[in-house]
């Protein structure tokens, strides 16, 4: 085989081009593989094993292995590129379990250092900006509050607390007998004027509140206890899956160089 001849060879392998000969061709006639290695091990409870026939199927489209050698190295880097898969849907699944409204709420509460438990504490409403017609209504029941109030004047003084108070007091008891539940009027109308001072600060702490939802969201982002074993993980499987495609890449230069390079023998003529 002369040099222009075998660099010949070596460009056609790079592109990955299928057999030639007559021979070449019956014996990648009947290549296609139903995941073989690892059968038995490879797909977990949620993975489908069409889909991963599919990646078999593109791959040997691509890469036109021929026989057992070509297939089974081709078939190591479906499986490589099936892991690289499932470890980006591990991370995608993970990030989407954690990264719930409710979550991102509790880790801003823990940061402005108010207890996820208390009343007080950072809601997932309050993730989103204030809304201004509540801290309106806020600063209008805050003053109502703050006047000289009985049961008998709620109605007319305090219009607002009234249909509160109406809306809270649910049940056959009446106005009287839910407000002896909570306390009296007076307990009630100090909490509920507490609960809009809450809502006031809340509305003033918003860029803070805003800032430290980003923080929350990124540190959910990343699995921090398991990110450098993730990298890892990754990083081997990239290394897998180029020490495939580069003995691929050689095993079909030889097969181009010693067997379809040599002309067929006639064996009538012989």
């Amino acid at each position: 085989m002369t040099t222009k001849q075998t660099e010949a060879n070596r460009a056609n392998a790079k592109l990955s081009t299928g057999p030639k000969s007559i021979k070449g061709k019956q014996a990648v006639s009947g290549n296609r593989i139903t995941h073989g290695i690892l059968s038995t091990r490879l797909f977990l409870v949620d993975e489908s094993a069409e889909e991963y026939q599919v990646l078999l199927d593109d791959l040997q489209v691509q890469l036109r292995p021929v026989g057992a050698l070509e297939l089974s190295l081709m078939e190591r880097i479906a499986v490589s590129l099936w892991r690289q898969r499932r470890l980006v849907n591990a991370e995608t699944a993970a990030i989407s379990i954690n990264m719930t409204p409710d979550t991102i709420a509790d880790l801003v509460s823990e940061a402005i250092d108010i207890s996820k438990y208390g009343d007080n504490a950072i809601k997932p409403k309050d993730l989103e900006p204030p809304d201004q017609e509540q801290l309106e209504w806020c600063k209008a029941v805050i003053a109502e509050c703050e006047s000289d109030l009985n049961l008998n004047q709620l109605e007319k003084k305090a219009p607002l607390v009234y249909k509160q108070l109406t809306e809270d007091a649910t049940g056959e008891e009446g106005l009287a007998e839910y407000l002896e539940e909570v306390g009296g009027l007076t307990s009630y109308l100090y909490d509920m004027a507490d609960w809009c001072r809450g809502e006031l600060e809340k509305a003033k702490q918003f860029g803070q509140i805003a800032k430290l939802t980003g923080t929350a969201i990124d540190k959910l982002r990343v699995p921090w206890g398991k990110l450098e074993t993730f990298i890892k993980y990754q990083a081997s499987l990239d290394n897998q899956t180029y020490k495939a495609m580069k003995a691929l890449r050689e095993a079909q230069e030889w097969r181009l160089q010693t067997i379809e390079g040599q002309p067929e023998t006639n064996s009538e003529a012989a």
